[in-house]
């Protein structure tokens, strides 16, 4: 069997899903960690600064907004995974720049405590990224500016105590990218090896499902004649043997038609074997209509010989479905959908028993074939009916 393969662009779409519904709920948190830190920092020489940058960053909040909704919307129909990515890529690294340059100027405008608290934020809205890592480049967007412009903001706030965190930001930046890649990267094998045991499954499962139709085809071609779809003698033979057994445990009638195409040798030299094979199929379709579907079985055990299996089915209900299939072959040449060259009969022995200890099945099949040879012997297009088999009865006391 070949190994399951999913494209580059369903895995792509994959690692796209988690990121685009994270973005909403880390945009609210965003948007929360942003009013924190305007009201830390808030006083009349730094409004102007603070108003520019709460009205970009939600701004931004709104703009990331969008790109969710239109992706939900045509993710499917309007773009490529691709575009998706890179637009979530440009939207993420803008936020970035904008909290980074946030993040600078507060170094160098703030007392310790301000910056401790906008440190402290910003390493908060990098962890809220850490679900991006589903595609792991959007992550490093976010908080690659973030590190770098605060690394500087860092370094030029003319503090030496600064110089140390200006270094930690560069190393943890460099750290996290590292971190990022290699995380992302696992995620990303983990959801290939998922899609494409789901895409392994679903071929199983369609080929499981192949095979149990085939199987049950092959199944009803072994039971069916091939020339009119009727039972073949293989299935006749089981299905008499087990109506046998179930009238013999309900205390029923079964009743067994032998039917033969009366001269139909004749037929068959006459008008050819084409022919012969189109009488035979148009024969067996009026036994399949005079029969009761699903309980009755019409069968053709070989050449021209047919046979009706009735259970549960009395002799003068038997009498009738053998007058009625008789009535129906004989007027089957003047139906257009067949269009026989002349008027085929049939010849029936009908035979009915109650199965009982001392009776076989063998005694079924003789008595239907013994009123099949008299009625051919009186003149064919006839049924001919063999003596009710019944019970025997306990002999009452005194008899």
């Amino acid at each position: 069997m070949a190994t399951a393969h999913i494209s580059d662009q369903s895995l792509l779409k994959a690692r796209l899903e988690p990121l685009y519904e994270s973005m909403i709920p880390t945009a609210v948190l965003t948007g929360v960690a942003i009013v924190v830190l305007a009201i830390v920092y808030w006083s009349e020489t730094h409004s102007d600064f603070l108003l520019a940058w709460l009205t970009i960053s939600f701004c931004l909040l709104l703009l990331r907004g969008a790109l969710v909704m239109a992706y939900r919307r045509w993710k499917d129909s309007r773009k490529s995974p691709r575009f998706w990515a890179n637009a979530a890529i440009g939207m993420t690294g803008l936020a970035g720049v904008n909290w980074g340059s946030g993040l600078m100027w507060m170094i160098g405008a703030g007392s310790e405590f301000q910056v401790s608290v906008a440190a402290a934020m910003s390493l908060g809205a990098i962890s809220l990224t850490i679900v991006n890592l589903s595609y792991w480049p959007n992550h490093t967007a976010f908080q690659l500016p973030i590190l770098l412009l605060g690394a500087l903001g860092f370094a030029s706030a003319g503090r030496p105590e600064y110089l140390i965190l200006a270094i930690a930001c560069l190393l943890f930046c460099v750290a996290q990218v590292i971190v990022a890649r290699r995380l992302g990267g696992t995620l990303f094998r983990a959801m290939s090896l998922s899609a494409e045991n789901r895409l392994m499954a679903q071929d199983l499962a369609a080929r499981s499902e192949a095979l149990e139709a085939l199987n049950r085809a092959l199944e009803i071609q072994s039971r069916s004649d091939p020339l009119t779809s009727l039972a073949n003698r293989r299935a006749y033979d089981e299905r008499l043997a087990s109506e046998w057994a179930r009238a013999e445990r309900s205390d029923t009638a079964l009743a067994l038609l032998s039917i033969d195409v009366d001269f139909f040798k004749r037929y068959n030299d006459t008008y050819g074997h084409s022919a012969g094979d189109h009488c035979l199929q148009a024969v067996a379709a009026m036994l399949a209509n005079g029969i009761r579907q699903e309980i009755d079985l019409a069968a053709r055990p070989g050449g021209e010989e047919f046979a009706l299996i009735l259970p549960d089915t009395p002799l003068p209900r038997a009498r009738l479905v053998a007058e009625r299939v008789r009535k129906l072959v004989e007027n089957v040449s003047s139906l257009s959908e067949f269009n026989l060259p002349r008027q085929v009969t049939v010849s029936i022995g009908l035979a009915v028993i109650h199965p009982a200890k001392g009776q076989t099945l063998d005694m079924l099949s003789w008595d239907a074939d013994e009123a099949l040879y008299r009625a051919k012997e009186t003149g064919r297009n006839r049924v001919e009916t063999a003596a009710e088999r019944l019970p025997k009865q306990p002999k009452t006391a005194g008899a």
